[in-house]
């Protein structure tokens, strides 16, 4: 039996994000498969002691943090940092922008500390990192020094659901098009090409989203609208449409993991992507290039072969299983 502690940095009052697959998945998991797991927030870092075999900390490797973590890294035990953007290119448009390059909180007051710096402090001092792509995975080992990936110090464990998504029922699609998003993909919407698209698509669209600013900016696009859900609820969303939507733009956004395209064909919903990097080798989908007549094609391709595409992208969703991947988080501890 291993004891995992899983530090995570969303709010605990609000619907896990990231959270969600970066350490609550995992932890429940481990924990019905007979190991320990513990799911505390990051904010109350100071009350963690050093009874945990493996420590794996959700990004915020930095300021009280960092100086646990190698506290615990001092007392023999395995440290990580689980990262689930690049937060070394970050841009402005994304809210944690004044965290990550400006040093500051959000009223722009300093924070005492750079948070960048410290997270490539605590790289060099930890066990190492973990990220859910391999650009990702290449990236933070470059930080690290050339050699960090072959030597096993920064890896790719992936974003895997729970077992019991592949119990839910599915339901017939009220939307033609549907996608999900928050202000981090403002800069996806704006600049792929995607919203002339769905003007001259023809077909409804429904988004999800709580974000208001993004909603009066699509008002004249959708048929309707649900707010931000939990993750463990979303699959019951991406339901609601019949073909998936995941616009990228960018450099960051080719850092980011493939989630999106992963639960519509989990749902069995085909879906339309950006040709980018972070979903070059997810399947169930047609990639298009960030124009209008790129989407609107790939929307009529995906109508075209919608039943392979269909069956295709379920059996890829259904490796990515948590308990198929246990071996890959119990490696931390070894």
């Amino acid at each position: 039996m291993t004891r995992f502690c899983f530090l995570y940095a969303d709010d605990p009052d609000i619907a896990y994000n990231s959270s969600f697959w970066r350490c609550e998945v995992p932890a429940v998991f481990l924990a019905n498969a007979g190991h320990q797991a513990s799911l505390i927030p990051t904010m109350q870092v100071e009350s963690v002691g050093d009874e945990w075999d493996v420590y794996i900390i959700e990004h915020q490797l930095f300021g009280p943090i960092l100086a646990k973590a190698l506290r615990w890294k001092a007392a023999g035990r395995r440290v990580w940092v689980t990262l689930d953007d690049n937060y070394w290119l970050i841009p402005k448009s994304i809210r944690s922008y004044r965290t990550w390059r400006e040093a500051t909180d959000q009223q722009g007051r300093p924070l005492g500390f750079d948070p960048l710096k410290d997270l490539e402090r605590g790289l060099a001092q930890i066990d190492g990192a973990i990220t859910p792509s391999r650009k990702l995975t290449d990236y933070v080992g470059g930080k690290m020094g050339e050699e960090s990936s072959k030597s096993g110090r920064v890896r790719t464990i992936e974003n895997y659901y729970p077992d019991f998504w592949l119990t839910f029922p599915d339901s017939r699609p009220e939307f033609d098009l549907g996608w999900s998003f928050n202000a981090t993909h403002k800069a996806s919407l704006a600049c792929s090409g995607l919203k002339k698209a769905l003007t001259r698509s023809g077909r409804t669209f429904f988004l999800n989203t709580s974000d208001h600013h993004l909603l009066d900016d699509c008002k004249h696009l959708y048929a309707s609208y649900q707010p931000w859900v939990s993750q463990d609820s979303y699959l019951s969303v991406a339901r609601r449409f019949r073909i998936g939507l995941a616009p990228y733009y960018g450099e960051y956004d080719a850092y980011r993991s493939n989630v999106k395209v992963l639960t519509y064909a989990l749902a069995g919903r085909p879906w339309v992507a950006s040709n980018s990097p972070a979903v070059q080798n997810a399947v169930g989908g047609v990639l298009v290039e960030n124009t209008v007549k790129g989407w609107l094609q790939g929307i009529e391709a995906v109508e075209a072969n919608y039943v392979q595409l269909q069956e295709a992208g379920l059996a890829w969703a259904k490796t990515y299983a948590i308990s198929n991947h246990l071996g890959e988080y119990l490696s931390l501890g070894i």
